[in-house]
């Protein structure tokens, strides 16, 4: 059982890795916050066009993080409009059994979609 969940997890991330990417086009994904520059060894100054180590993800700014506890065991991101669960039971589910769950999940904060397989945005702003 615990086999087959690691070769469903390492295919599903590698489907959405590689399809996220083909259709990525102009999305911004959300800055990450990192700061900093480093080469092979240590933190450096950040490097200019053309210079070895060039291109770190602390060069590039996107929108900043940004997050709102609904105080109802949600959280909403405010930079997608996506809504998550904060915790789940801790329940090993099967593929199918995650289904039904979140199927039979209720949002208290006004509506919106629970959901396991995310589609083209949701895979842009989570890889």
């Amino acid at each position: 059982m615990v086999k087959n969940s690691v070769i469903v997890t390492i295919s599903m991330f590698l489907f959405l890795m590689f399809y996220g990417y083909a259709f990525a086009g102009d999305y911004q994904l959300p800055d990450t916050g990192i700061d900093k520059c480093y080469d092979d060894e240590e933190e450096i100054t950040c490097p200019s066009p053309g210079e070895p180590f060039y291109g770190q993800d602390a060069q590039y700014d996107g929108p900043q993080l940004s997050y709102q506890d609904n105080g109802d065991g949600t959280v909403s991101d405010l930079n997608t409009g996506l809504m998550w669960q904060q915790s789940d039971d801790e329940t090993e589910r099967t593929w199918q059994e995650a289904l039904d769950y979140c199927e039979a999940l209720t949002l208290p904060s006004g509506g919106g979609i629970l959901r396991l397989q995310p589609n083209l945005h949701t895979r842009r702003s989570i890889l």
